[in-house]
């Protein structure tokens, strides 16, 4: 059924542009969010690393040192220039030489867990301390680096008083200390009862162990005496390099895929000129009017276009008329095979088809014909040739069937 004149359809042009260009957007921002994604999450989820703001994390320490004019990032992937880096893991599960190779800078703090926590209802990114940590599951982190060590956790709170390069430092209240033993730690900072704070694993030389967390996460910090005492403690294995809280192994690294590196110089230039290159072509494909022409070959196919190219290239040698004899030959050995002649020299075979046309009345011979088409010297003379040639062929067979 077809439409009256000055209707209008469902939908009209704009629309349909509209719709595809919010189509091409929205498709364009979820892909790029997604890529994205690991980057943007604040990584706040209440656990004991930097990006986490909870009493367990280490947010306010970085807050601190910032404050302080201290140089502090937090990293997701391996540092570019690890020398040039103080380094600050917070694992919470068996740290590999392979990873710490991977990771580590210059020097390298690795800050030992302490609490099981869990996430409140309330406040998002909170959470609840239940219980410390079993001593076993605290030393995880050194289970290969310093297989020998262990860990001491005292069952009281109290202050402690800690010696670091030979000043001393009251923090505030520590619930439950913890300490690390073994022979094979050299005491950095002990406090004043001997317990080993800071230690530095034997056959790592710019390898630094801390004990507890509760000196730099925030529920430490909270206290001013046990922030000095913090601080204290990380300036005497630090001097005035880029300090780097790296999360990588608590889960939030970012990883490297191929839509990241299409989205990022120095290829994000490319990436935006096949983009516009590919809008071009869908507005020239909108844009057209009119059904499309098929484009055709631009070599034919088939014996026709092997011969027209063929004398194309004949034409081109300026050879036309030489082709005179060369046809009066190929004609003449394909009339000697229709009417059962053997195959022999032209001359034979000329001789041969003049008897056979005199033998019919035909009024020229075929050598006649022939000697026209050699002595033809411009294209109009070969053709009128060939013609008469041709001819005289077709009536010399109509007569002999």
């Amino acid at each position: 059924m077809s439409e009256r004149p000055g209707t209008i359809g469902a939908f009209s042009t704009r629309v349909m542009v509209a719709l595809v260009i919010v189509g091409i957007f929205s498709f364009s921002a979820f892909i790029t969010l997604s890529t994205f994604a690991p980057e943007l999450r604040r990584g706040d989820n209440g656990q004991a690393h930097a990006l986490s703001r909870s009493a367990a994390g280490f947010a306010g320490a970085i807050e601190l040192m910032r404050a302080l004019g201290d140089e502090v990032e937090i990293s997701r992937k391996p540092p570019k220039s690890p020398w040039l880096n103080f380094v600050i893991l917070t694992p919470t599960s068996k740290v590999t030489r392979e990873e710490l190779g991977r990771l580590r800078g210059y020097a390298t703090l690795i800050i030992l867990p302490k609490w099981v926590t869990a996430p409140t209802q309330d406040h998002p990114g909170w959470v609840q301390r239940i219980a410390p940590l079993p001593e076993s599951a605290a030393i995880e982190p050194l289970t290969e680096l310093a297989p020998h060590a262990k860990l001491v956790r005292q069952k009281a709170k109290q202050r402690i008083t800690i010696d670091v390069n030979a000043v001393p430092h009251t923090s505030g209240q520590i619930d439950q200390l913890q300490s690390l033993t073994g022979g094979e730690l050299r005491p950095m900072v002990q406090t004043t009862t001997g317990e080993i704070i800071l230690a530095q694993v034997g056959s790592e030389k710019d390898l630094f162990i801390l004990s507890d967390p509760d000196f730099l996460n925030t529920q430490g910090v909270a206290d001013i005496n046990t922030a000095a005492a913090g601080l204290a403690i990380v300036d005497s294995i630090h001097t005035d390099s880029p300090i780097v809280f790296d999360v990588t192994l608590n889960g939030l690294e970012t990883a490297r895929n191929l839509l990241r590196v299409m989205l990022t110089p120095p290829l994000v230039g490319a990436t935006l000129a096949l983009f516009a290159a590919a809008a071009l072509l869908a507005w020239r494909v909108v844009m057209q009017s009119g059904p499309r022409v098929r484009a055709g070959r631009a070599i034919a196919l088939g014996k026709k276009a092997l011969a027209e190219n063929s004398a194309a290239l004949i034409r081109l040698a300026g050879r036309e008329h030489t082709m005179g004899w060369r046809y009066a030959v190929l004609n003449a050995t394909t009339a000697a095979e229709q009417i059962g002649a053997p195959r022999t020299e032209a001359s034979e075979t000329f001789a041969m088809l003049d008897r056979v046309g005199a033998t019919q009345g035909l009024p020229q011979s075929y050598s006649a014909l022939a000697t026209e088409a050699v002595n033809a010297r411009t294209p109009a003379e070969v053709t009128a040739a060939a013609r008469e040639l041709y001819a005289w062929t077709e009536e010399m067979l109509r007569a002999a069937r």
